[in-house]
């Protein structure tokens, strides 16, 4: 997520200027890199999705991730491999949920996924293109709201800049409380998450997630990593039925 973009008027008065209940506007800003075939040019394109909900939960992340995953499904079907590079806030991205999301939603997507990676930056170091993504969009709403136009929600946001290179669209709260409610309540803990810095899936070892300590790519997806592999070496989220039973057998 970006730094949230406060609400702004072309004219108004010093008491709003100064006020601590400016509204706000959450900013989820990527690039994604693609092929068209095996022989073309790496291609790139910046989003941002822009919701008056606050939310950056990990939940949230999967609702602004929404439309630009089933767009990609939708224009590149026969995508085999996924990778995310992310920073790694635990209140995001480092966490059981949106491991969860990322093993059981990923594939819903993309039929045809057989592996995928995300890989987090080290602390301190998370800056990437994705950050200048979002300085644009607001120096460019800055600079309308200085030519006479007011920006006060996520739809004008997204109205005002529609012509921008850069694909924007509106996240409604009802999508990231759907995303919320999708949870199991039940998602095992990921151990030695904060040493974590690359978490691989394979549909060959679903619903198996293996733990690594750096970002390999010479090893296999759906395999332990003979270079940076941590212990335990790969972690289930769910509790299968057969272990809920023995558990209910034992207290019995």
């Amino acid at each position: 997520f970006s730094e949230n973009y406060v609400s702004k008027f072309d004219t108004e008065v010093q008491s709003l200027h100064f006020g601590t209940s400016q509204k706000q506007i959450s900013l989820y800003t990527g690039i994604y890199y693609y092929r068209k075939d095996v022989d073309s040019l790496v291609e790139s394109q910046c989003f941002c999705s822009i919701s008056d909900n606050l939310d950056h939960q990990s939940h949230a992340v999967w609702a602004h991730l929404d439309k630009i995953l089933t767009e990609l499904s939708l224009d590149f079907p026969d995508i085999y491999r996924f990778q995310f590079f992310t920073d790694g806030p635990t209140s995001q991205y480092k966490n059981r949920n949106n491991c969860y999301f990322f093993t059981k939603k990923l594939p819903e997507y993309f039929k045809n996924l057989q592996e995928a990676s995300w890989n987090y930056a080290a602390s301190g170091h998370g800056k990437g293109p994705m950050d200048g993504v979002g300085g644009t969009l607001k120096r460019t709403a800055d600079r309308i709201i200085l030519q006479g136009k007011d920006i006060r929600t996520a739809k004008e946001f997204v109205e005002k800049l529609s012509d921008s290179t850069i694909k924007i669209w509106e996240v409604q709260s009802e999508c990231i409380e759907s995303k919320k409610r999708e949870l199991p309540k039940k998602i095992l803990s990921v151990p030695n998450i904060m040493s974590v810095h690359q978490v691989t899936w394979s549909n060959r070892s679903d619903p198996k997630l293996f733990l690594r300590s750096l970002s390999c790519f010479c090893c296999n997806f759906g395999q332990s990593c003979i270079h940076y592999n941590l212990k335990p070496t790969d972690v289930s989220l769910l509790l299968r039925k057969e272990s809920i039973l023995f558990k209910i057998i034992d207290t019995l």
